[in-house]
């Protein structure tokens, strides 16, 4: 729903409560999570370390999005963009 404010509420309660820069390892997410954000920000490293983060993001209840530079993935391809 979305409240008087334009925020978006999913059962009462703000829903993007974001941190950007989140790294990959669970004894740093987890204090994130705790603190009340859910979801997380980062830019796209490389395919392996983003299934890290993202596998360690969702561990701990994160909702993640990866935002993949244009320098890693360079120019269109379409084949990187999937992998990545």
């Amino acid at each position: 729903m979305i409240d008087d404010h334009n925020r978006l509420l999913v059962d009462g309660s703000l829903f993007l409560r974001g941190f950007y820069g989140v790294p990959d390892s669970e004894e740093q997410v987890a204090p994130i999570a705790r603190a009340g954000y859910n979801v997380a920000l980062t830019h796209g490293r490389d395919p392996k370390w983003c299934r890290r983060w993202l596998d360690v993001c969702r561990k701990v209840g994160l909702c993640r999005i990866v935002h993949i530079l244009r320098a890693f993935v360079g120019r269109f391809d379409e084949r990187k963009v999937r992998e990545a």
